[in-house]
């Protein structure tokens, strides 16, 4: 049932979130959406207005909350259903003390299709989540799924197609798309190689890019298009992020029916907090082939970029994360397909090494305070090598 209880209260409030009972300052009102709808709408929230600075928001099961505009400073969000991050770039932002993820937080795909290919500043990014707050906790069951809500491959109508965004797989006049590229250069298919995958773009240290689609194949329709590059998440917090449950912004996979649309590129995961712990996956990988028949096999999408930046001093005082990092370019069909390249992972420093995080073989990683890279099996390898390719085309902000 919807309802906006008022309250006046000193300590904490106890809120239920589906698996767990946990405590969190009191705020000034507490609001639950009963009703699938959108944020700013009254109706969402019981008909009374919709949460303002200091209040708690409680998002039920089954229900879904499209955030159409930034919200109030609330006190506190939990979300046990879906939360819908809608259009608006630089003003569709969640402003929370607290944040507790037991359901799902997505945003919409991107929509720009009529940039240059390989030109990194004719692309224009207009759907993310992000968070900004004091503390997330991403519950094990809780999700950002960002999947392939990147830039949206074109469908095929009697002509190739390069795909779209920046990093953009080749599709033009020929039977065989590349894949698109993003942290990591977007596999190429064809004899030869003929049809390239997409470059690389962006920042590693302050990922926040949409992927881009693999290019799709000519002479054919949607079952040959190209797959979409994957979204954003975005994560500005003061305090600890815990991530027990699942961050993924990977690149759907191109479709092979009867020819080979390129599979996206994995997106962007970009964490900023004091400390960052948990048990769960952070995932920007690219899309993978897909096969019709020994001939046709899609191209792989090339990695995402991830980058968790922490206070080192507060960090020494967290527990050590066993998350799985993964930012893996798909894989693509034996020669004459060419894999893609991993992504990228940057990190404040070197601590997590030698924790029970777990490492996709073949990424490129990259740490604040040191000048090394590692990359191809954690072999240290200095800035720059060529098998990193790292682009210095700008970032967004």
């Amino acid at each position: 049932m919807s309802s906006r209880c008022r309250m006046r209260c000193v300590g904490a409030v106890s809120l239920i979130t589906g698996w767990l009972l946990y405590s969190i300052p009191c705020g000034a009102a507490i609001w639950t959406a009963g009703t699938s709808g959108l944020w700013t709408n009254p109706a969402t929230w019981g008909g009374a207005g919709f949460p303002s600075d200091t209040d708690d928001a409680i998002i039920n099961n089954a229900i879904t909350v499209t955030l159409d505009n930034a919200t109030a400073n609330l006190n506190s969000l939990t979300n046990n259903g879906v939360l819908l991050f809608y259009y608006g770039w630089s003003n569709t932002v969640l402003n929370s003390t607290w944040v507790q993820i037991n359901g799902t937080v997505t945003h919409m795909t991107n929509t720009d299709q009529v940039g240059s290919p390989s030109v990194y500043t004719d692309w224009t990014p207009d759907s993310r989540v992000w968070i900004v707050c004091s503390n997330l906790t991403v519950a094990p069951a809780g999700k950002l799924d960002a999947n392939g809500k990147g830039y949206v491959a074109k469908t095929p109508t009697g002509a190739g197609l390069a795909g779209v965004g920046p990093g953009g797989g080749g599709g033009t006049g020929s039977d065989w798309a590349g894949g698109g590229g993003y942290g990591g250069i977007g596999g190429a298919s064809g004899v030869g190689g003929k049809t390239a995958g997409g470059p690389t773009y962006g920042s590693a240290a302050e990922p926040n890019d949409p992927g881009s689609s693999g290019g799709s194949c000519y002479n054919y329709d949607a079952a040959s298009k190209g797959g979409n590059g994957g979204g954003v998440v975005r994560v500005e917090a003061t305090g600890r992020v815990t991530v027990n449950g699942t961050i993924t912004v990977n690149g759907d996979n191109g479709l092979s029916n009867p020819r080979t649309g390129g599979s996206g590129s994995g997106g962007s995961i970009y964490i900023k907090c004091n400390s960052f712990t948990g048990t769960g996956v952070v995932r920007a990988s690219g899309g993978t082939g897909q096969s019709w028949d020994a001939n046709s096999m899609t191209a792989g999408g090339g990695g995402g970029r991830v980058a968790i930046v922490y206070d080192p001093t507060a960090q020494s005082n967290e527990v050590m994360p066993s998350v799985a990092f993964d930012v893996s370019g798909g894989v693509g069909g034996a020669i004459p397909f060419s894999r893609s390249d991993s992504g990228t992972l940057y990190l404040t420093d070197t601590r997590f090494m030698s924790s029970r995080a777990v490492f996709t073989n073949g990424l490129a990683l990259c740490f604040r305070d040191s000048t090394n890279w590692i990359s191809g099996g954690l072999t240290a390898m200095p800035f720059g090598n060529s098998h990193v390719r790292e682009a210095t085309l700008g970032r967004r902000s």
